[in-house]
């Protein structure tokens, strides 16, 4: 389920809608989904129209 999550904020991230793209990747780590390694290579531009979004940039800050 958080793969999926992901993948569904990514693309209300390219849509530019900042508060779905937040809830979804809010709820995809929720579920465990561990999605950086995508969204640092071919994913991350994805994030580039709600990346002004302070919540949007905290969630894909690299987590330890």
């Amino acid at each position: 389920p958080g793969e999926h999550t992901g993948y569904r904020a990514r693309i209300a991230a390219l849509t530019g809608d900042a508060d779905e793209a937040t809830a979804l990747l809010s709820r995809a780590f929720q579920h465990g989904w561990r999605g950086f390694p995508w969204i640092h290579a071919s994913g991350f531009d994805d994030f580039a129209p709600v990346g002004h979004d302070t919540r949007v940039a905290q969630l894909l800050m690299p987590r330890r």
